[in-house]
C-alpha cells in the first residue's frame, strides 16, 4: 500500500460522519462512556493513516471506522470500539504499541497487539525455512492464541474480515481467491461457533460470490425469481400464523418470510446432486414470540394443527442447543399451494442470541455469563492446550482447521448433559471431552444401557456411560489413538505420551504401528522386520528404530505414511525373488518363517548372569524359540551375529561349526513383544479344518505369520494324515501352550507339537 496524499476536505467528511455515528450510538447505549477517549483514538488513527489509500482509492481511515461500525452492530464495549479504530496503526504506521498502552491502557493495547500481523520474515529465513506461507500460519496462530484470553480479539478480527470481504472486488483475482478460501476455512467456522449468525451468513454469501461468481449469479437470479413467485403465498401464511397465535394468547414479536441464504442452498445442491427444483425448503418463515421456552412448544402445536407437518424434518434445538448456544425449533410443513415451508420458532432472547452469539455476553468476565457457551469454552481449551504443545505454526493451523470443520453428533451423559462431538466419535472421545483423566482411564463403555466396544461410533441421542479402570492414575492405551475422532482427544493422548518415559513412548509407538498394520489385514512380522525398518530409517530424520517409535507415539510421524513406505519396501524385496545362494533344502525351508533380528537387549535377551546383550542377534526360524524356552546362542564372528536356538534344535550343532557357544537367557521384560513360533498340526484331512484353526487364531487376535502343508491324503495315499505347519505370534511359551491346547480340542486334530527340522541338515556339497 503506497502512501499517497489525499484531499482532506473530501475524504475526511465521510470519516467524520462515520465517527459521529459511532459516538452517538455508543452514547445511547452507554451514557457514561468517556467520549474524549474515543475521540482521541479517532484523532490518532486519522493522523497515523493520513495520506494512505486502500486499493479501491478510498482513504484508509474509512476501513477501521467501518470495522468499528460492525463492532457497534455487535454491541461491543467501548474498549473494543477503540481497538477496532486503532487495529491497523501499529502494523501500517509509525505509531508504537507503548504509545497506545500509555494513552488507552492495557486492554486496548493488548487487543491491538493481538490484531497486528507478523509482517517481517526472519533475516535467517533461508536457514529456518520460513516463507510467506509459514508467516501467514504464524499470524493465524498468534490470533487464535490471543482469542483464548480475550474473545473480543477474534470478534474484531471477524469484523475486519467482513469489511475486507465487502471491498474485495478491487483486489487481484489470486488475492481474492486466497482471502476467500482462508475466510471459508477459518473465519466462517469461528463466527458460527461463536454464534454470530448474521455475520456468518454475510461472510458465506461473499465467499460464494468471489469463489464461484458464475454459480453465485445464476443461483441468486433463480432464488429471487422463485421467492417472487411464492411471495404472496408466504405473506398469506405469515398473516394466518399471526392471527392463529394471537387468537390463542401467544405474544408475537415478529413473523416474517425469508429465503434460505445462497451459500446454504448451493451446499445442499452440491451435496444432494440436484438442481434448485430438488431443494424443497427454499421458503421459510421465522416466528419470534414474547414468551418463555415452553411457549415455543405451544406455538409448534398450533402450527402443526394448522398446516400438515413433515415429521422427519423436525429439529429441537431448544432442548438440545447447538454447540454455539443456538436455540430454535425447526419444523417443515406443507404450506399454501403444497409448497414446503420451514418454520423457525424462537423467543426474543433466543432471536437476539442467534444473531449476536457471544456478542450478547460482553460482560463476559463474569463467569455466570458464560454458562450457555460452555461448549465454546471447551473448544478454546483445545486451542490453549494446542498452543502449549510443541508444534510449529503450520501444524497448529492444520489442527485448528481440523477442529473447526466436519459434522457433529449430539450425545448425552447419564446426567442428561448434552455433549457435542465430531461425527464418527467414540466413547473414548466422550470420556476425553468430560475430563482428561477420565479419557486416560476408560476401559469400557455402555451406550443406552448396553455394553459396546470402545470404537463404537456414537449416534445422535445416545446416552454414554464410561467404565473406568480400577487402578488409580491409569494410562491411556496406544490403541486409543486409532479410536478417537476429535482432535482434542488426540492432543490429550499425545500429550500424555510426550510426558511419559522413553520406554513407555517406544512401547506405545511400536504397539500402535503393529495394531494399525494388523488392522489392515497385514502381518507385522512381514512389514516390521528390522532389515525393512532399517531401510525405512534412511528416508526419515531419526537415528534409530526406537526413536521412530517414540515419535509415532507423540504424533510427530504419520503412521499411514510409514505403513505405506513399509509396504513399498516389502513389495520391492518380494519382487526381487529368493536369493540364489548355496543353501541346503533345510535352510530354504526354515527361511520361510520370518526371523527376528536386532540388538540382543531389544529382543528381550541377555547374557547369563544378567549382563546386557549388545550384540547383533537373530532368533532362528528353524526352531522359533520364544520367552520361556531354554536357549543357547552361537556367536558367528565372520558374520558378527549371535544366533539363538532352542536346546533341542538340530541346527544348533551346525551353527556351532562356524561359531562359539554363548550362554544366553530371556530378560523377562518382553511383555510388549511378539515372537514367531512354528507349530505342527496332525489331523484327519477334512473340509473346514484349516478354516476352524484360522478362525480361532483370528478371534483371539493371534497373528498368523505363515502356513505350510507337508502332506495330505489323496486317492493314491488314502491312509496318510494331514500335516501342516503354522507360524503364530505369541508373547511367551505359556501363551503358545494355550494356543496349542485349544487347537488340540478341535475335532479330528490328533496332535499339536512344536515344529523342528525333520533331520539334522548337512553342509551342502561344493558347487551345489
Amino acid at each position: 500500500m503506497a502512501p499517497r496524499q489525499a484531499s482532506s476536505s473530501r475524504d475526511y467528511y465521510e470519516a467524520d460522519s462515520l465517527f459521529n455515528d459511532i459516538s452517538d450510538r455508543l452514547r445511547r447505549r452507554m451514557p457514561r462512556f468517556d467520549e474524549d477517549r474515543l475521540r482521541s483514538a479517532y484523532e490518532l488513527a486519522i493522523s497515523a493513516h493520513d495520506g494512505q489509500l486502500r486499493k479501491d482509492g478510498s482513504p484508509y481511515i474509512i476501513h477501521p471506522l467501518e470495522v468499528a461500525e460492525i463492532c457497534m452492530d455487535l454491541e461491543m464495549d467501548a474498549d473494543s470500539i477503540i481497538a477496532a479504530i486503532l487495529h491497523d496503526v501499529v502494523e501500517d504506521t509509525s505509531v508504537r504499541l507503548n504509545q497506545i498502552r500509555q494513552l488507552f491502557g492495557n486492554d486496548v493495547a493488548n487487543m491491538v497487539d493481538s490484531l497486528t500481523k507478523i509482517k517481517k520474515i526472519d533475516f535467517f529465513a533461508r536457514f529456518t525455512g520460513r516463507n510467506k506461507a509459514s508467516n501467514q500460519a504464524r499470524n493465524l496462530q498468534k490470533l487464535f492464541v490471543a482469542m483464548t484470553n480475550d474473545y473480543r480479539v477474534i470478534v474484531i478480527k471477524i469484523a475486519d474480515r467482513l469489511h475486507n470481504m465487502k471491498t474485495l472486488g478491487s483486489m487481484p483475482e489470486h488475492k481474492r481467491t486466497r482471502i476467500s478460501r482462508e475466510t471459508l476455512e477459518f473465519y466462517i467456522p469461528i463466527a458460527r461457533r461463536l454464534g454470530l449468525g448474521t455475520v456468518t451468513s454475510e461472510l458465506e454469501d461473499l465467499v460464494f460470490q468471489f469463489l464461484y461468481p458464475e454459480e453465485y449469479a445464476s443461483l441468486k437470479k433463480q432464488v429471487s425469481t422463485y421467492f417472487h413467485e411464492h411471495e404472496q403465498k408466504i405473506q398469506d401464511m405469515v398473516s394466518a400464523a399471526r392471527t392463529l397465535l394471537e387468537r390463542n394468547g401467544i405474544g408475537v414479536s415478529s413473523i416474517y418470510g425469508r429465503s434460505k441464504h445462497l451459500w446454504s442452498i448451493h451446499q445442499k445442491m452440491e451435496l444432494q446432486g440436484v438442481g434448485i427444483d430438488g431443494i424443497y425448503d427454499l421458503l421459510a418463515i421465522r416466528i419470534v414470540i414474547a414468551g418463555q421456552e415452553i411457549d415455543c412448544y405451544r406455538v409448534l402445536g398450533l402450527i402443526h394443527s394448522r398446516w400438515k407437518p413433515i415429521f422427519e424434518r423436525f429439529r429441537d434445538f431448544v432442548a438440545s442447543p447447538k454447540e454455539n448456544g443456538y436455540q430454535t425449533l425447526h419444523t417443515t410443513v406443507i404450506g399454501p399451494g403444497g409448497s414446503w415451508v420451514e418454520c423457525q420458532i424462537r423467543t426474543d432472547d433466543m432471536d437476539y442470541e442467534a444473531r449476536q452469539g457471544i456478542a450478547a455476553h460482553w460482560s463476559y468476565k463474569e463467569k455466570p455469563q458464560l454458562a450457555r457457551i460452555v461448549k465454546d469454552e471447551s473448544w478454546l481449551e483445545f486451542i490453549r492446550e494446542l498452543s502449549e504443545d510443541d508444534v510449529n505454526s503450520e501444524e497448529f493451523v492444520a489442527r485448528t482447521r481440523e477442529s473447526l470443520h466436519g459434522d457433529q453428533v449430539l450425545v448425552l451423559s447419564p446426567r442428561g448433559e448434552v455433549v457435542n462431538l465430531p461425527l464418527g466419535s467414540t466413547p473414548v472421545d466422550f470420556a476425553y471431552y468430560i475430563h482428561t483423566n477420565l479419557g486416560h482411564s476408560i476401559r469400557g463403555a455402555r451406550v443406552n444401557g448396553n455394553h459396546v466396544s470402545l470404537n463404537y461410533e456414537l449416534r445422535n441421542g445416545d446416552v454414554v456411560e464410561v467404565i473406568k479402570a480400577r487402578e488409580e492414575n491409569a494410562a491411556p492405551r496406544p490403541e486409543f489413538m486409532m479410536m478417537v475422532k476429535s482432535p482434542k482427544s488426540m492432543l490429550k493422548i499425545r500429550k500424555y505420551f510426550k510426558a511419559a518415559s522413553r520406554d513407555e513412548r517406544i512401547t506405545a509407538g511400536r504397539t500402535l504401528l503393529r495394531q494399525l498394520i494388523t488392522g489392515q489385514g497385514l502381518y507385522p512380522l512381514n512389514l516390521m522386520a528390522n532389515d525393512k525398518l532399517a531401510l525405512l530409517l534412511k528416508t526419515m530424520k531419526v537415528r534409530s528404530i526406537d526413536e521412530m517409535y517414540g515419535k509415532i507415539a507423540i504424533g510427530e510421524f504419520e503412521t499411514g505414511t510409514i505403513i505405506s513406505e513399509l509396504k513399498k519396501i516389502h513389495r520391492s524385496r518380494a519382487e526381487q525373488g529368493p536369493l540364489k545362494t548355496k543353501q541346503s533344502e533345510a535352510e530354504r525351508q526354515q527361511r520361510r518363517v520370518s526371523q527376528l533380528s536386532g540388538i540382543g537387549y531389544e529382543l528381550g535377551l541377555q547374557l547369563s548372569g544378567g549382563q546386557l546383550m549388545r550384540s547383533r542377534t537373530e532368533i532362528r526360524s528353524c526352531c522359533t524359540p520364544v520367552p520361556g524356552d531354554n536357549i543357547y546362542g552361537v556367536h558367528n564372528r565372520a558374520e558378527r551375529m549371535v544366533y539363538i536356538h532352542r536346546l533341542d534344535c538340530p541346527r544348533l550343532q551346525v551353527d556351532l561349526r562356524e561359531g562359539s557357544l554363548v550362554e544366553t537367557e530371556w530378560t523377562g521384560k518382553t511383555e510388549d513383544k511378539r515372537y514367531p513360533a512354528r507349530i505342527r498340526i496332525h489331523s484327519l484331512n477334512r473340509v473346514g479344518l484349516l478354516f476352524e484353526v484360522l478362525r480361532f487364531l483370528s478371534e483371539n487376535h493371534i497373528n498368523l505369520g505363515g502356513a505350510e502343508f507337508s502332506s495330505s491324503p489323496s486317492a493314491f495315499a488314502a491312509d496318510e494324515m494331514a500335516k501342516f505347519d503354522l507360524t503364530v505370534e505369541v508373547a511367551d511359551v505359556n501363551e503358545l501352550k494355550q494356543v496349542m491346547e485349544v487347537i488340540m480340542q478341535i475335532e479330528d486334530v490328533s496332535a499339536v507339537e512344536r515344529a523342528l527340522p525333520e533331520e539334522t541338515p548337512t553342509d551342502p556339497e561344493p558347487g551345489s
